[in-house]
């Protein structure tokens, strides 16, 4: 149960993040882009680390 809560949490961001991130690349450099999500991944990675519960992860 709780592997699929992962999954799902992945799949809803993915599909609330994927548009915006199409409307973005028509106003904005894609490179500028993909180093803010790259940006963002790795924030969320770093915090994963500090936090022991998941569950806080995906609030954030």
């Amino acid at each position: 149960m709780f592997h699929s809560f992962i999954n799902s949490s992945f799949i809803i961001g993915y599909l609330v993040f994927s548009p915006i991130f199409s409307l973005l690349v028509k106003k904005y450099n894609k490179i500028i882009l993909i180093f803010i999500g790259l940006a963002i991944w790795s924030i969320f990675n770093i915090a994963n680390f500090f936090f022991n519960d998941v569950y806080i992860i995906i609030i954030i």
